[in-house]
């Protein structure tokens, strides 16, 4: 998903100047490093979950904004 829909869609700030195109960018920018299947990091007021990848490829991705995470608990 390019950077910008994803950015306007969870209402997230994306720096002006930035190295990445896609959704996947920012991700791998959070992270540090290629990530996991599982793995999580918290970033902008959202948990971003790896749910698959296609090799090194993030391919689906879970988002949980913080503040909903613990509702219906």
């Amino acid at each position: 998903m390019p950077a910008v829909e994803f950015a306007n869609l969870l209402q997230v700030t994306l720096p002006a100047s930035r190295q990445y195109q896609a959704m996947a960018g920012f991700l791998l920018q959070q992270f540090g490093a290629i990530p996991n299947v599982g793995e999580q990091v918290e970033a902008e007021g959202w948990r971003f979950e790896i749910i698959d990848l296609d090799g090194r490829r993030i391919d689906k991705v879970l988002a949980i904004r913080i503040a909903d995470a613990g509702a219906g608990k």
